[in-house]
């Protein structure tokens, strides 16, 4: 399977990937384009972000996929702080060990205190 790691993407435009690792948030697109994807005869791993990782695991756990063949791995990220950048970046490193990366998705937002 090919990795992908996402972020900004939390509940879409599919295009033919053959291995998935996704590091998610939360935007709608994001949300869909996962979904569609687990939806396919193809296997993927997905590794997303999210500042709610509980609320973002759990729609993902509302989804009925194939779990043998698909799986989701979501770790804590704020687009705001550093820290948490660089902990989600040492923890997706720590997930890949020497599996390469196949795709990144970057959805970020803007933010009004920005």
């Amino acid at each position: 399977a090919k990795t992908i790691v996402a972020t900004g993407i939390s509940s879409g435009l599919v295009t033919k990937l053959s291995t998935l690792h996704v590091l998610v948030s939360k935007t709608p697109q994001g949300f869909e384009t996962v979904k569609q994807l687990l939806e396919q005869a193809e296997p993927y791993n997905f590794i997303l972000g999210a500042r709610d990782t509980a609320k973002v695991q759990a729609a993902y756990d509302s989804l009925n996929y194939d779990t043998s063949k698909h799986s989701i791995t979501i770790y804590p990220l704020d687009l705001l702080s550093l820290k948490s950048v660089q902990s989600f970046a040492a923890n997706v490193l720590s997930k890949l060990g020497s599996e390469q990366l196949a795709y990144l998705f970057l959805c970020a937002g803007t933010l009004d205190k920005a």
